[in-house]
């Protein structure tokens, strides 16, 4: 009796544990796609930005001078 209680606790501690690894992994795809979402929002803000300052200064050849505005 005492045995059959010991190796269902066993059995629980060994589900709880592959249950805490699961969780773990499924954290750590999350964490990963922020980052490839939060990088990705980097990458295209800056491009963003390139762009602005590509315009702006083409615009300053021609003799057009404007302050920098926040968008």
């Amino acid at each position: 009796m005492l045995l059959m209680l010991l190796m269902l606790l066993m059995l629980l501690m060994l589900l709880m544990l592959l249950m805490l690894l699961m969780l773990l992994m499924l954290l750590m795809l999350l964490m990963h796609k922020i980052c490839q979402i939060t990088s990705t929002n980097v990458i295209f803000s800056t491009l963003k930005e390139a762009l602005i300052e590509l315009i702006r200064i083409r615009l300053r050849k021609n003799g057009c001078y404007f302050a920098p505005s926040e968008a």
